[in-house]
């Protein structure tokens, strides 16, 4: 072999690692979403002070864009989401820049991203039973106007696709499993 043909497999040789390894880069769905979720479990940080005042059960669906220089775009909240929840997802999905292998392949789809965020904070509710009374009569109406008023998933489903005030009938998008917070009694 001369030393042309060496150069020529050696260039081969190469090209094909990149482009094999290139190919690993690229997750699949399953990937992107523990990645997605992994995230949030770590970024999701609310202030713990405004949680102790919440009583509430929902779910917030957010969807959002990756540009193709890798950031997170288009970032809205379904109807009905909550302040204190919303401030600290943004900190979370934008925390997803961080993932450079996740951002090249979600850039690469070029879709639209939607995952459900599942809460459940009750450290604000005010259950009051009298102790150890049977929850009967105006116990029990309080604890079913209680539970009403915290009881938000019916609404935010119904809504789902209703993202700063603009409904739409579809969404082309892939949509992540769901992630669940919550916070019960102190």
């Amino acid at each position: 072999m001369n030393l042309k043909q060496i150069c020529i497999l050696l260039l081969l040789s190469i090209l094909s690692f990149k482009a094999i390894a290139q190919v690993h880069n690229d997750l699949n769905t399953e990937q992107i979403d523990e990645r997605v979720a992994s995230c949030l479990a770590k970024f999701y940080q609310p202030d713990n002070k405004a949680l102790k005042s919440l009583c509430r059960r929902g779910c917030i669906f957010i969807k959002f864009n990756i540009s193709t220089q890798g950031k997170v775009v288009n970032l809205v909240f379904s109807k009905d989401s909550v302040t204190i929840i919303q401030d600290a997802l943004v900190h979370a999905i934008h925390a997803l820049e961080q993932d450079n292998i996740l951002m090249n392949t979600l850039r690469k789809y070029k879709k639209t991203y939607i995952k459900p965020f599942i809460y459940d904070y009750q450290l604000g509710c005010k259950f009051d039973f009298g102790g150890v009374k049977a929850a009967t009569g105006n116990t029990l109406l309080n604890y079913y106007k209680i539970r009403d008023d915290m009881e938000h998933y019916g609404e935010t489903i119904f809504h789902m696709l209703n993202f700063d005030g603009k409904a739409s009938q579809a969404a082309e998008c892939l949509l992540l499993t769901p992630s669940r917070v919550g916070a019960a009694y102190d």
